[in-house]
């Protein structure tokens, strides 16, 4: 009998191979069905997808969401798989988790809810500001550094969004995230930070997608001081250079009051 993984032949002769479990060279399929609250605007989400399979916690495929009613993501081998939708617009969802067998298709379905909104992003392939070079801000050493504001369309700048990068080996990044409220009077408005999402990409194509929160519903900002991600994000992907960039969102409000999102 084959194991899982092994090449081999079937009863008729023919050269075959054995899925491994969680794999992306079996037969199987998931049929994803995205559904995004009316109120998240299609216009300005650009929703990924990330496939995740058994104990991994990195995904094993991560590609754009074509937009139609039912996407199929063939060549699954077997295991249980759940997928993530990302709209980078508020903080994503998984689907429930199905069990793929054999040739078998399974059906899922991702529904985005509104969630926080958007607070700030970082963008390495658009954002002008301080970064690259070896950051050591607020006590976080990194191999890279990007910096975005947070601004507000009456108030202008109100905060800033800091992003570090730094190889963690296995051509994987370790990614973290500051947000700054930079209005530092008594009176000025709290920031509530909920999630973060990261992109890594490749000549504007989906490397990895990974995610981040704060605890119990999130953290206050107060004026004049700063939050810090409880753990840093991993993902897969090379520091911003060349075609590789990185994309960097922050769920949250100022003063409980939706912000334009950043740069």
């Amino acid at each position: 009998m084959l194991a899982s993984g092994d090449a081999g032949v079937d009863a008729a002769g023919n050269d075959v191979m054995v899925p491994s479990p969680c794999s992306t060279n079996g037969e199987g399929a998931l049929r994803v069905t995205v559904s995004l609250d009316p109120s998240i605007d299609r216009g300005r989400a650009d929703v990924w997808l990330s496939t995740h399979c058994g104990t991994n916690p990195m995904p094993i495929q991560v590609l754009r969401w074509d937009g139609t009613s039912a996407q199929t993501l063939p060549g699954l081998g077997p295991g249980t798989w759940d997928v993530y939708a990302s709209s980078f617009v508020s903080p994503g969802a998984a689907s429930p988790a199905v069990m793929l067998l054999g040739v078998a298709t399974a059906s899922v379905t991702v529904t985005l809810p509104s969630g926080a909104p958007l607070l700030a992003r970082y963008d390495s392939a658009s954002t002008v500001g301080p970064d690259g070079g070896v950051a050591e801000d607020a006590g976080v050493a990194a191999a890279w550094r990007g910096v975005a504001a947070i601004s507000d369309p009456i108030e202008g700048t109100v905060g800033y969004l800091e992003c570090y990068a730094s190889p963690a080996g296995e051509g994987t990044l370790t990614v973290q995230v500051v947000v700054r409220n930079a209005c530092t009077a008594a009176q000025c408005p709290t920031m509530n930070l909920v999630a973060a999402e990261a992109r890594s990409l490749e000549g504007g194509n989906p490397m990895d997608l990974g995610t981040g929160s704060w605890p119990d519903g999130g953290v206050t900002v107060q004026p004049g001081t700063g939050a810090a991600l409880p753990d840093p994000i991993t993902l897969r992907g090379v520091l911003p250079g060349g075609s590789y960039t990185l994309d960097i969102a922050v769920f949250g409000t100022r003063g409980g009051m939706r912000l334009s999102g950043g740069a």
